[in-house]
């Protein structure tokens, strides 16, 4: 059979429906997506009307033997049973831990500890016994590294020792996967049905080989990063999901309306659905069209929340997100002087770290460790300067980020950008020009046209 893409869905759940389910279904990529796509292909084998049962797993603390033991062995009470294992480990190899490692440090930093045990648990089970550990993973060397997950070890890893693992943490035993292939190839009991459900598959795997063979595969993949076809896929995958959202509550939603509904919530798909659902409710029966005027009451998110995205453009200098989170604030109704204070603020602490780099003890060094940096910098850095200290935020970590993003500057720069804000300041005050064509020019003199004295200061 062949391999599905997440908008052939419907074609996989025809089948089902016209009496020709097939023995084992892969749903693998982004994971709200999965669960979505593996909700439905639950339901349309065993729909309401059918008798039928649903076993859920959990892949973090499957045992593969009892599963299949279930899967082989006849039902004394006949009807489907459908298995369903949620984030099995079948499909781990050295092509997709690079990507779960990724994963793990995004939801560290968006601080989801959950989401981050459970892709560290996925890292570890890659593992021999004998490392298959926090410490042992932390004790890798970049040669032993390089080797169980084939891509080369990331200098900061100290933080892996805070990691809490989900209970069952990393199994280990005969590998899971040759046992599945070997239950397919023999056969389940009849109508008995596996659905397998991963982030992350290695296609070059025997199993899934098998599985799109014999089987069905749906991949629910999104492309990542900042390039213009991610961004654009992104936004597609988020904008049918909420239209999904407006249909099942016989809604419709202004064009605009959602274009700053999905900036807001960035690429989050069960944060975009909780709040097209919110706002949806919201506008309740008397209105059949859901509009800037719900977005602003259900306040999907606080504009300190979006200053701070535009401070974080600033510093990782990302102009064209810069200008888009700029241009969204002011057409929201934000003060074009509380944005220019906001980013007043940012950059003098920008300042501040930079002007410690002259302070003989204690001395930071570009592209310090964060290990390193929580635990003998920043004790020393607030035992001898107290008072400098107070300045920065309060945790280790939005502190070391600041450090990162200061590093990216020199002082003259930052000074000259101090003054370019100061003159934006004077333009939006005594003349009439456009609050956003003073800050557009803003922006763009901190990067892409400087003046003759700026390029100079480096």
């Amino acid at each position: 059979m062949p391999q599905y893409s997440r908008n052939q869905i419907d074609e996989v759940l025809a089948a089902i429906r016209a009496g020709r389910p097939a023995p084992v279904y892969l749903v693998f990529g982004e994971r709200f997506l999965c669960q979505q796509l593996a909700a439905d292909l639950t339901g349309a084998l065993l729909p309401e009307t059918g008798a039928g049962e649903l076993i859920a797993i959990d892949g973090d603390t499957e045992d593969p033997l009892e599963t299949l033991h279930s899967l082989r062995t006849y039902s004394l009470f006949g009807g489907r049973r459908v298995f369903r294992v949620m984030d099995t480990r079948l499909f781990l190899s050295k092509e997709v831990a690079a990507s779960i490692w990724e994963k793990a440090v995004a939801a560290r930093g968006a601080g989801k500890p959950a989401a981050c045990g459970r892709y560290v648990s996925r890292l570890l089970s890659m593992l021999p016994a004998a490392d298959a550990t926090l410490p042992g993973l932390i004790a890798l060397d970049g040669g032993a590294w390089q080797e169980a997950f084939g891509f080369a070890r990331p200098e900061d890893t100290g933080w892996l020792a805070e990691v809490q693992l989900p209970a069952g943490g990393a199994r280990r035993g005969e590998d899971p996967a040759s046992l599945y292939l070997n239950a397919m190839t023999e056969g389940f009991a009849p109508d008995h049905i596996l659905v397998l459900v991963a982030e992350a598959a290695d296609s070059k795997r025997r199993l899934f080989k098998h599985i799109k063979e014999h089987g069905v595969v749906l991949d629910a993949r999104v492309e990542s990063g900042l390039s213009q076809a991610a961004q654009q896929e992104q936004g597609a995958v988020l904008a049918d999901l909420v239209l999904a959202v407006m249909t099942a509550h016989h809604k419709e939603i202004d064009k605009a309306t959602l274009r700053k509904l999905l900036d807001w919530t960035g690429f989050h798909p069960d944060a975009v659905v909780m709040e097209a659902e919110k706002l949806a409710l919201y506008a309740g029966e008397e209105d059949a069209r859901v509009t800037d005027r719900h977005l602003e009451a259900v306040g999907v998110r606080t504009r300190e929340d979006a200053l701070f995205e535009l401070n974080e453009a600033v510093g990782a200098r990302q102009l064209a997100r810069a200008l888009l989170l700029a241009r969204r604030l002011l057409e929201g109704g934000l003060y074009p002087l509380a944005l220019v204070a906001g980013l007043r603020n940012f950059l003098r602490r920008l300042l501040l770290v930079r002007s410690l780099e002259r302070l003989t003890e204690p001395r930071y060094q570009a592209g310090m460790a964060y290990q390193a940096f929580q635990r003998t910098y920043l004790p020393a850095l607030k035992e001898r300067k107290a008072e400098v200290a107070k300045e920065l935020p309060g945790h280790p970590y939005a502190c070391y980020k600041v450090f990162q993003q200061a590093e990216s500057f020199s002082l003259p720069r930052l000074w000259l950008m101090l003054e370019e804000l100061g003159e934006a300041e004077f333009l939006l005050k005594s003349s009439r020009l456009p609050p956003s064509l003073v800050v557009e020019r803003t922006l763009f003199s901190f990067f892409l046209a400087p003046r003759a004295r700026m390029k100079a200061a480096g």
